[in-house]
């Protein structure tokens, strides 16, 4: 039976988190001229970096044994659909018209029919999808086709893939040349090596056991490495690539969390959990939240009353506040009756061709 790894779980809450305290930077920059830890100065927060690695750790995880097993892929198929698209497609629907009546509020291609249909199917386009933050699901669905493909085929075939992919990945993931053609960048930009690196972290979990105290030595270097990539970033105290001090910390912690996991029973509060499950909702979420909330802040004049941090705390929490009902109310309810649609039928129409067999 496989572990429960509860402090992976958790962790799942860190990338919205991250990426809210970059983007709430972002806005209070835009809107009041308050930069939050300076945090508009770096150019990611490094919390989808972190989510990739963590995405191709946990496809593997979860998914090791059925590498080769062809019968296996309509389910993992349906699973990875279950998973993001039907919240995606209820977000960017409710969103949509808004582009329509007030053509100032996007950029002026979200009501171009090709920039709304790749970003329905969460396909790479120029321009980018409509929901702004869906473009690491763009990569993110990539990275699960191409699973699919090692599940269709044999391990051998898969090493082949894997390698060749990732030896195309290195030059571009140490900045050695540019890719301006956003097709060849959707398959050989640096970012995808990280799904790989992930993939790589659930391999040495499943086949090697590290010691409790090298786990919580890499765990905590992996947590330290975040926001001592941010102030690297912005001051500049040692000439190191961005990506790479994240990418690497990302890596550790994902290691170190993992192993911890294997070799403890580690009980996470029921918030810490429900984060961790309504990560994909609060991420979808959060940027409109952002949006909004400042200009009513703006158009009530509350920042004078707040101040730049207590504005920006108030923000964090709402905004997280608004996807964990999204979660709630929204998206558990959706992928449990697609489940149950989807799965009971599959499973009834084996009853019944078992039931016609046996009387036939």
């Amino acid at each position: 039976m496989r572990k429960k790894l509860n402090l992976i779980q958790l962790s799942r809450a860190l990338v919205p988190f991250m990426v809210i305290l970059f983007h709430t930077s972002l806005v209070m920059n835009d809107y009041f001229n308050y930069n939050l830890l300076n945090l508009s100065f770096i150019p990611v927060s490094g919390g989808v970096y972190y989510f990739y690695i963590l995405s191709g750790f946990m496809i593997y995880y979860i998914h090791h044994k059925d590498l080769g097993s062809i019968h296996k892929f309509k389910k993992y198929i349906l699973n990875r659909f279950i998973r993001i698209y039907p919240l995606y497609w209820c977000i960017t629907f409710a969103i949509l018209p808004i582009y329509f009546l007030i053509p100032s509020f996007g950029e002026g291609h979200e009501k171009e029919l090709d920039s709304i249909i790749t970003s329905l199917l969460l396909l790479p386009n120029e321009k980018g999808p409509i929901l702004a933050v869906a473009w690491s699901l763009v990569n993110t669905v990539k990275f699960y086709i191409i699973f699919s493909l090692f599940i269709i085929l044999d391990n051998k075939w898969m090493k082949i893939i894997c390698s060749i992919w990732t030896l195309s990945l290195i030059p571009s993931f140490f900045n050695l040349y540019e890719i301006n053609n956003y097709i060849l960048n959707y398959f050989f930009s640096g970012d995808n090596i990280l799904f790989i690196l992930g993939m790589l972290c659930a391999h040495i979990i499943i086949h090697r056991e590290i010691s409790i105290r090298v786990s919580i030595f890499l765990a905590t270097c992996g947590f330290i490495g975040f926001p001592i990539a941010w102030v690297n970033s912005i001051y500049t105290i040692i000439n190191i690539d961005f990506l790479f001090i994240i990418s690497l910390s990302s890596v550790f912690l994902v290691l170190g969390l993992a192993s911890i996991d294997m070799k403890k029973d580690i009980a996470i509060s029921r918030l810490g959990n429900f984060l961790g499950q309504a990560s994909l909702s609060i991420y979808l979420t959060h940027l409109l939240s952002l949006s909004i909330l400042c200009k009513i802040i703006t158009k009530l004049t509350l920042y004078g009353v707040f101040g730049g941090l207590l504005t920006s705390c108030l923000l964090v929490l709402a905004s997280t506040v608004t996807g964990c009902f999204v979660h709630r109310f929204i998206e558990t309810p959706l992928v449990n009756q697609l489940k149950l649609i989807i799965f009971n039928r599959k499973q009834s129409n084996k009853q019944i061709t078992s039931n016609v067999a046996k009387t036939g």
